[in-house]
C-alpha cells in the first residue's frame, strides 16, 4: 500500500488492474522504471470498508433526521391543540 501511495504522489499511472487467484493487482509506472504489478487487496478492502460505512452512516443520518422532524411536527401540532383549548 505504501508503494502504491508513493508511486501515485510522485507522478505515477495505473496502466492496468486485475483479479488474479481472489487478488487485486494494479499494474503501476513510475517514471522511467518499468511497471509492475503491485498487490492492492487490502487497500480495496479498506476502501470498500470505509466507503459501506459513509453510505450507511448517511443513511442513518437521514433516517434519524426524519424521525426527528415527524416526532418535532407532531409535538407542534399538540402544542397548538393544547393552546386553542385554553
Amino acid at each position: 500500500m505504501l508503494g502504491l501511495a508513493s508511486t501515485l504522489a510522485f507522478g505515477g499511472f495505473v496502466l492496468d488492474t486485475r483479479l488474479a487467484d481472489g487478488r487485486y493487482l494494479t499494474l503501476l509506472r513510475s517514471g522511467p522504471e518499468p511497471a509492475e504489478w503491485l498487490e492492492t487487496t487490502a487497500l480495496r478492502y479498506w476502501y470498500q470498508t470505509a466507503f459501506e460505512a459513509v453510505v450507511l452512516g448517511v443513511v442513518l443520518a437521514g433516517v434519524a433526521h426524519a424521525v426527528l422532524y415527524f416526532l418535532k411536527r407532531a409535538w407542534d401540532q399538540a402544542q397548538e391543540t393544547r393552546e386553542a383549548d385554553n
